[in-house]
């Protein structure tokens, strides 16, 4: 009797953990709000964001109301910078987005903050673990990379989510952007988790490069504030 019970209690485990492939679109269905922070040896950045969505048309309008800014270096000019960043406090950042997670809109140069971290892009089939594809985002308001090649590849996948690995390199048009005579370099490497809407719940990559002068690494957090 006994091998029956554990019998059951493993089939029951094994439905409540499904891997079967899914369809995966940008679908949001409720605001949601972030926390993300980027840090390294350099500085930290912190941001916290609203991000409300209208569908249009089959586009997603998203929203992005910047709620919190700081900003941290060690530098005498710290405070100042700190100042200036308020001033986009309640500011607001919209972009257009299609059901596979590709910004549509374009770019303002100046946007203090990259929306486009928030969103994942997915391939227009279904996705199974192990599966890969790449996609490519703006960069800015990065000041020396123009867009984001990001190759991705699902590692899991559950009832109520799906793990994905992400590797994303930054690019340029130049072959030099530092003025120092070797090229710079910018990478994020880590997971995002995305629900069943295609919309992110949380990421954690590793970020590392070389800045002109020296080798920079640290960490980018984005963390669904409930």
């Amino acid at each position: 009797m006994k091998n029956y019970l554990y019998l059951f209690i493993a089939l029951i485990l094994v439905s409540c953990n499904s891997s079967q492939p899914k369809k995966m679109i940008f679908n949001p269905e409720k605001p949601r709000a972030y926390k993300v922070s980027l840090v390294n040896d350099k500085l930290d950045i912190g941001y916290e964001v609203q991000c409300s969505f209208k569908q249009n048309d089959g586009k997603v309008l998203m929203e992005t109301e910047l709620k919190n800014i700081s900003f941290s270096s060690g530098s005498e000019m710290d405070a100042e910078i700190n100042k200036e960043y308020q001033g986009y406090v309640g500011s607001l950042i919209q972009n257009t987005f299609d059901k596979k997670g590709h910004n549509e809109s374009e770019v303002e140069s100046q946007r203090i903050f990259n929306t486009e971290l928030l969103v994942v892009e997915f391939p227009d089939k279904e996705i199974q673990i192990g599966d890969t594809w790449q996609g490519k985002k703006s960069a800015k308001p990065d000041m020396f990379f123009e867009t984001i090649l990001t190759k991705y590849k699902c590692i899991k996948i559950s009832n109520v989510e799906m793990v994905i690995e992400v590797e994303m390199i930054f690019e340029s048009e130049n072959d030099d952007q530092s003025g120092f005579g070797k090229k710079m370099t910018r990478n994020y490497k880590g997971n995002y988790t995305v629900d069943n809407n295609g919309v992110v719940k949380s990421a954690y990559l590793v970020t590392s490069g070389f800045s002109g002068l020296s080798e920079i690494t640290g960490k980018l957090q984005i963390t669904e504030i409930k």
